[in-house]
């Protein structure tokens, strides 16, 4: 709503407006709304000089709203780190950064902790998890881990960013994101830069950057079992964690960095 009066501003004064769709809950917004919300929001994107969108997927959901809109691809991006994070034998972190909230699948992923749990997993590969983030589930989720028992298996550092978050790529062995929806969150493109292998659910346009069983695995949202299965598979090998990994780099100089970005940015503005 804030948007739209801008764009209404601007247009009158016959000035250029690019919008930059990164609303992972965008979708879900317009299908949930009236119909005068939804002509507002067809007459933004239908008049709007540029539309970027973060890849593939999200195009064709904007196109089905507007197939006059101006669209373009601008994949988010990360500075690619000269070094590459190492296998860790003796004791493997899975990392989760991200807002504590039911939407990023924090749920699911603690369900599928304590199933490892049960089956001894965690202890026979020395597995711990490190939640970073913070949210209005943090007291429910704080709750479950006690209920579970899981106070060794987890722990939780709160919001980190900065040298804290680099810190914490670099000590894991996997990264993991089941969220519910996303746009292409860039806490998966900054593990897949250091080469860290990634466990993430097929949503928003994640997939242009996990590739399945090719730098990590993509699951179905809610799906506790998949999830738990997925982590198991990098856990038990160096083999194929050593594959994702590689891959997860060089996925990340190709796809996601930053220079190219700021070239394909600059060429688009010109444009317009």
């Amino acid at each position: 709503y804030r948007k739209y009066i801008v764009f209404k501003i601007f247009k009158l004064l016959n000035k250029k407006v690019i919008i930059h769709l990164h609303g992972s809950e965008f979708e879900r917004f317009f299908e949930s709304t009236g119909k005068i919300t939804k002509r507002m929001i067809k007459n933004m994107l239908d008049n709007s000089d540029k539309v970027l969108v973060l890849g593939e997927r999200w195009n064709g959901i904007i196109k089905k709203i507007s197939c006059t809109c101006n669209t373009e691809i601008l994949l988010n991006t990360v500075s690619i780190p000269t070094e590459n994070i190492e296998y860790h034998e003796n004791k493997k972190n899975i990392l989760f950064l991200g807002a504590l909230v039911k939407r990023k699948g924090i749920f699911e992923l603690i369900e599928s902790i304590n199933n490892l749990k049960l089956k001894k997993i965690l202890d026979e590969y020395n597995v711990n998890f490190i939640i970073g983030g913070s949210g209005r589930e943090e007291e429910k989720i704080k709750e479950l881990i006690k209920t579970y028992k899981l106070g060794d298996n987890i722990k939780l550092v709160g919001w980190v960013d900065g040298e804290r978050k680099k810190d914490l790529i670099k000590c894991s062995n996997i990264f993991v994101l089941p969220s519910h929806n996303e746009g292409l969150p860039v806490a998966i493109l900054e593990a897949l830069s250091y080469g860290l292998p990634v466990v993430t659910t097929n949503v928003g346009s994640i997939d242009e950057a996990v590739i399945d069983n090719y730098n990590g695995f993509l699951i179905n949202p809610f799906d506790v079992k998949q999830l738990e299965e997925s982590l198991y598979k990098i856990i038990r090998s160096k083999e194929i964690w050593e594959t994702f990994s590689k891959n997860a780099k060089k996925i990340a100089k190709e796809k996601f960095d930053e220079c190219k970005y700021f070239d394909h940015i600059k060429v688009i503005y010109r444009t317009i």
